[in-house]
């Protein structure tokens, strides 16, 4: 294989196991929303198995939506981790989720710090945030954000 297509091979086969009406919202122009959200930083214990963020949508119509989750550090900026910035719509009365594992070589890590950035145009849109000891929806009890625990940073 040639030297220029060996570093971005992995990224590429990333993206192909995106389900393809992901993709295709993903490489849109960009859209503008009036309300942006956060879940604040949060920790991830020594159990932790998989972090799963979601998004229910219970306005009438389809939503827009754009999630963006960083890893934090007191020793330096925030950082975007997988599988980056997503930009997708969730059908009305439907829920959009994405679970991600945690481990050494994940791009999770146990003990360290993160934060969901939901950006969404109707507050019907309720994001949540739990943390599994698993990968079958096992939540660790007290790990749990609602959508009550979202900060509204921009109104």
């Amino acid at each position: 294989m040639p030297r220029s297509l060996a570093k971005p091979l992995p990224f590429l086969l990333m993206a192909l196991c995106l389900p393809a009406g992901l993709r295709a919202q993903q490489s849109e122009a960009p859209t503008r929303f009036a309300v942006l959200l956060t879940s604040g930083v949060f920790g991830l214990p020594a159990e932790a198995r998989s972090v799963d963020w979601a998004v229910l949508n219970n306005s009438p119509d389809s939503q827009r939506v754009r999630v963006t989750v960083y890893r934090v550090s007191s020793a330096g900026p925030k950082t975007t981790v997988w599988p980056g910035v997503l930009t997708f719509v969730v059908q009305p009365g439907r829920l959009f989720h994405s679970g991600n594992t945690v481990g050494p070589t994940a791009p999770y890590a146990p003990g360290m710090t993160y934060e969901v950035v939901v950006e969404l145009n109707d507050r019907r849109v309720l994001p949540t945030v739990t943390v599994w000891s698993d990968a079958a929806n096992t939540v660790i009890a007290g790990t749990r954000l609602g959508p009550r625990d979202f900060v509204e940073l921009r109104p």
